[in-house]
């Protein structure tokens, strides 16, 4: 069903499909105008140790990998609750599936606070080991 909107005189018809656009565009201002990201200390350090690991055998690919964990971890400030949540590391804390990798970071008000990165092979019983 369409809508009219009337701004400066005109009168335009706008889809269902238009609103829902218009809301999440304004959704997305107002977080990317909020939100703060903030990396642990850990969680750089474990990019740099997946890098060295990978750069053994190909530094170009350890470069492609850190600029994928960083192109997401980027994409958090216009979408921060895409993970999925892991409520078992604490009522804020969601993850992201990079390849062969998770992401782990607390949404909390006006930050985005990236925790850990891991292989996915790896067994994770607490996100501070």
């Amino acid at each position: 069903m369409a809508r009219q909107q009337i701004a400066e005189g005109q009168i335009s018809t706008l889809t269902a499909e238009e609103i829902k656009a218009e809301a999440s565009r304004r959704r997305e201002l107002k977080h990317s105008q909020m939100l703060r990201l903030i990396r642990s200390l850990q969680s750089v350090e474990d990019e740099i140790a997946i890098w060295q690991h990978v750069a053994i055998h190909n530094g170009i690919a350890a470069d492609r990998l850190i600029d994928r964990f960083d192109e997401r971890i980027n994409s958090l400030m216009q979408s921060p609750e895409i993970g999925e949540r892991q409520l078992q590391f604490g009522e804020h804390t969601r993850r992201l599936i990079v390849g062969n990798y998770l992401i782990f970071y607390d949404v909390l008000p006006n930050v985005i606070h990236v925790l850990r990165i891991f292989h996915a092979a790896r067994s994770i019983e607490s996100l501070s080991d």
